[in-house]
Parts: structure tokens; C-alpha cells; sequence
């Protein structure tokens, strides 16, 4: 094939390619004879992160996201661009980029990670929720 096809269901989801945003899905880019890193982020919807070959056409199907529940929260906030980053908690899809509204989470310890599609690395900060009042804010810049 003399290009590379990438569709997702749904549709609408941000493509980075190398750690470069490429656009939204469906998507069509020029062949290339390498392998490349792929990661497609929709809100409400799990990361999907795989390495393809550079041609050919790949339809990926993005599972989605059960809110977690509970009466305290969490927000990631001060990210250097919106939609780049991903967020976890206790190493679960919240289905949310940062900036993110609350995550519902329960008192107590956790552990928030958040997955940067442009420099494709993680970063993980162990937190304590005390109260169930005000979220407990995770500042990532």
C-alpha cells in the first residue's frame, strides 16, 4: 500500500505518530518503510498505544471509559497544551486528558500518572485525599 490508514471507532480520535499530532481519525499519511508509535486519545474512551508498520490500514476499535465512583476527587491540572496529556489513577484509564474535570475517587492514598503522547513518556505522583470537600488538585507544569 502506498499509505498509511488509521480509523478508529468511534471516529474523532487524536493521532500522535512518533509523538507528533497528526490530526484526527479517520486518517490518511504518506507510506513509510519503518515502524512508528502510535497513540489515539478520545476522551472518555482508554489510551491505545501500539507500534505498526508504516503503510497499511488499521481500524482500532477504543474501549470505553466506566467513571470511577466515590465521594472525594482529584483534578490534573497546568499542562503545558490541552488534549496532549492522559491521565491515570491507581494505574486505571480514567478516560479524561488534562486538563480534567473531577475524578471521583475515594479517601486515601493513590496514584496518578499521567501519559504525555508528545515526548511518548510517563510521569506518576503518589497522593493522599483527606476530605471528600474540595479535589485534591495534581499540577503537571
Amino acid at each position: 500500500s502506498d499509505q498509511l490508514s488509521i480509523t478508529s471507532t468511534p471516529s474523532g480520535a487524536h493521532v500522535y505518530l512518533d509523538g507528533s499530532d497528526v490530526g484526527q481519525t479517520p486518517l490518511k499519511l504518506p507510506a513509510a518503510n519503518d515502524r512508528h508509535t502510535i497513540a489515539l486519545m478520545l476522551p472518555g474512551h482508554e489510551l491505545y498505544i501500539a507500534e505498526v508498520d508504516g503503510k497499511g490500514a488499521f481500524a482500532i476499535p477504543l474501549k470505553e471509559v466506566t467513571p470511577s465512583g466515590g465521594p472525594a476527587g482529584i483534578k490534573v491540572l497546568k499542562c503545558k497544551d490541552k488534549d496532549r496529556y492522559y491521565v491515570f489513577v491507581d494505574g486505571k484509564p480514567t478516560g479524561m486528558l488534562c486538563p480534567t474535570e473531577r475524578i471521583d475517587v475515594d479517601v486515601g492514598p493513590h496514584t496518578v500518572e499521567v501519559y504525555d503522547a508528545v515526548s511518548e513518556s510517563r510521569k506518576k505522583w503518589d497522593i493522599v485525599v483527606k476530605d471528600t470537600r474540595l479535589s485534591v488538585r495534581v499540577k503537571i507544569e
